[in-house]
């Protein structure tokens, strides 16, 4: 009688061991899979936003759902196209201004360096290392520009795909689940994709205040 509550407490103490080992894969898993995950939530937001303006879109101008999502994508695509135009035209004057201002500020430099009597070496030390080009920060910021250029252009396809066909997505992510819950599952990814609506039209309709 005295082995059996033995046996038990060994059975559930390695019950709580693997569940908890099961976690520390998990957690590890998402984590070196970070980048993924935020990337695929981000389309998801993406997907949402385009339902968000193409269905009131459908129904207002009486439009099939695919044309409505059709406009939607078209016109978000136009005014991205115009924002990276006008912001890219500003930020390189930005940068012909700066590279026409930096002589006269090394120059400037230089005047105030020999006022206050620093070495001729030191000036010259001063000269060759402003004068010598930062091929390294330029190279990584142009790779990160190129990085993040290339997730939102992710985001923004998998939104589209996924804003597409949003039934066949789901039916896809509850296989993933056990029958006996994929009733739950489904009432709650709707419930979270209306949160999210709301939210995003919120977020929406805060910018337009703030831009008025």
């Amino acid at each position: 009688m005295t082995c059996e509550p033995k046996a038990q407490s060994y059975g559930q103490f390695v019950v709580r061991l693997l569940t908890v080992a099961g976690l520390v894969v998990a957690g590890a898993a998402l984590w070196s899979l970070s980048s993924l995950v935020l990337l695929v939530f981000a389309s998801v937001l993406v997907a949402v936003l385009l339902r968000a303006i193409s269905e009131p879109l459908g129904r207002i101008a009486r439009l099939p759902q695919t044309w409505a999502l059709a406009v939607t994508v078209l016109s978000f695509v136009l005014l991205l196209s115009i924002g990276s135009a006008f912001f890219g035209a500003a930020v390189l004057k930005q940068f012909s201004g700066l590279a026409a201002r930096l002589p006269d500020s090394i120059r400037t430099l230089e005047m105030q360096l020999r006022q206050l009597g620093v070495s001729p070496d030191a000036l010259e030390w001063v000269r060759s290392a402003l004068a010598e080009p930062k091929i390294g920060p330029l190279t990584q910021m142009a790779a990160s520009g190129v990085n993040a250029m290339g997730s939102v252009l992710l985001a923004f396809v998998g939104g589209v795909y996924l804003a597409a066909q949003p039934d066949l997505y789901l039916k896809g992510l509850l296989a993933l689940f056990p029958p006996r819950i994929c009733g739950r599952a489904r009432r709650f990814a709707e419930d979270t994709g209306e949160a999210l609506r709301h939210w995003i039209v919120g977020q929406l309709i805060i910018m337009v205040i703030v831009g008025l």
